[in-house]
């Protein structure tokens, strides 16, 4: 479910709808206890374990295909890695995880 909505709300951003992409990227909060945006870059076949309960990642995030991405995961750009962080593909991260910014994590 998470990925329709994610799906969803990334239409309404790449076709200049922002407050709808924002009402999607709101029921995503509200619907599986993550913040996700649609403005995130997310590759293919992507999977989130436990409805992707807790996550959070940062919109200027990317994360490439094939990755399965467990609950309560942040995936952020502060401290201590300032910038936006780049998952590459076929990544595994497990439940709890922190992935600061500004690395290329491949």
């Amino acid at each position: 479910m998470i990925m329709q909505l994610y799906n969803t709300s990334k239409w309404c951003y790449q076709h200049r709808i922002p407050f709808l992409g924002k009402l999607f990227d709101n029921l995503i909060k509200i619907t599986c206890a993550a913040d996700i945006s649609g403005r995130t870059k997310i590759g293919k076949n992507v999977s989130f374990s436990h409805f992707g309960m807790g996550v959070i990642i940062h919109p200027d995030a990317v994360i490439g295909d094939n990755c399965t991405i467990s609950a309560k995961v942040t995936i952020g750009n502060r401290y201590p890695h300032p910038g936006d962080p780049v998952i590459g593909n076929n990544v595994y991260i497990g439940i709890g995880a922190y992935v600061g910014g500004g690395k290329d994590w491949r």
